[in-house]
């Protein structure tokens, strides 16, 4: 070919056009400028390869000169930030017309919530969408009002598909933050199998009071192992694992939460109980919900951090995280 243009324009897929050149040295020499090199991205992943690379032309490990001299000119440690943001435009773009191997959010709350503990609500219905019984996601920043109640910062159904509770913790002097011991308000996910006999998985630790806090609760039977592993549920603060406790002990999930062949449930109920933000079959949430995302697959510890550190980060900064 006389030109990168026609090679990629010969290949079907980035991977087959890497496959021509023998090194990222290679790659990158066929392109006049920096952003001919940062165009022929089309996966984050590569964005990350590249910017290992971007490493090595700075500390003259490559021959590029050109490149190189215009990377250092820039004086920045990492790819350059205009760039970015374009490439994670670029692949948002590439995953509408192309398909997104890994299926975004079933729901995606658009607007901010404030929730008075009473009467505010947002309600979903019933769509076949939010029938999940099977992996799911939901994560969310929040904060909390400690009132003493317990509260559904997201519901769908206890005996179902799932819902989250954040437990009634031990008031504080101030009447609203609550403690922080262990007695504080702690996090919970209860979730059923076919015969509608609820379990749940309840976390260890208090769920920390502060400006924001982002939670997420992953139901993962692809991994699942049995009854002691938690049910299948993990949660996850401020993108950290946190531990967590069955409400339900061995003895009543011998008796309640086996199927007809003896296996522990490993799909939950789909019901036409409707889907809310805000409350549930408890108090209504006391406090602010933004970016309350709802999968049907089992995000990953990586998606879930990466998540957790962009309150406030563009659709294209987002859209990274659930690829990884």
């Amino acid at each position: 070919q006389s030109t990168w243009e026609a090679v990629v324009s010969t290949q079907s897929t980035w991977e087959a056009v890497v496959s021509t050149q023998s090194t990222w040295e290679a790659v990158v020499s066929t392109q006049s400028t920096w952003e001919a090199v940062v165009s022929t991205q089309s996966t984050w992943a590569q964005v990350m390869e590249l910017n290992e690379f971007v490493e090595t032309l700075r500390e003259g490990e490559c021959s590029c000169e050109s490149i190189r001299t215009e990377i250092q000119a820039a004086g920045s440690t990492t790819l350059l930030e205009g760039e970015i943001e374009a490439l994670h435009e670029r692949v948002r773009i590439l995953e509408v017309l192309q398909g997104d191997p890994l299926p975004g959010p079933v729901f995606l709350l658009e607007e901010p919530f404030a929730g008075n503990g009473a009467d505010t609500t947002i309600a979903l219905g019933s769509p076949p969408e939010l029938q999940i019984t099977g992996d799911m996601t939901i994560a969310m920043f929040v904060t909390h009002v400690n009132d003493g109640n317990r509260q559904n910062p997201y519901a769908k159904a206890y005996n179902g598909e799932g819902t989250i509770t954040i437990e009634a913790g031990t008031e504080g002097e101030d009447g609203e933050t609550g403690t922080t011991d262990d007695e504080n308000s702690t996090l919970s996910f209860y979730w059923a199998g076919e015969n509608s006999q609820y379990c749940c998985a309840k976390a260890l630790q208090a769920l920390p009071h502060g400006p924001w806090t982002h939670i997420a609760i992953v139901r993962d039977f692809t991994n699942f192992a049995d009854f002691e592993r938690g049910l299948a549920s993990k949660f996850y603060v401020n993108g950290e694992y946190f531990p967590t406790t069955n409400c339900r002990d061995q003895e009543w999930a011998d008796t309640n939460f086996r199927d007809a062949d003896g296996n522990y449930f490993a799909q939950a109920r789909a019901t036409e109980d409707a889907a809310t933000v805000g409350s549930g079959y408890v108090s209504s949430h006391h406090g602010n919900i933004e970016d309350l995302r709802v999968y049907s697959r089992a995000l990953s510890a990586e998606a879930i951090a990466c998540y957790a550190g962009k309150r406030g980060a563009t659709d294209a900064e987002r859209a990274a995280c659930a690829r990884m």
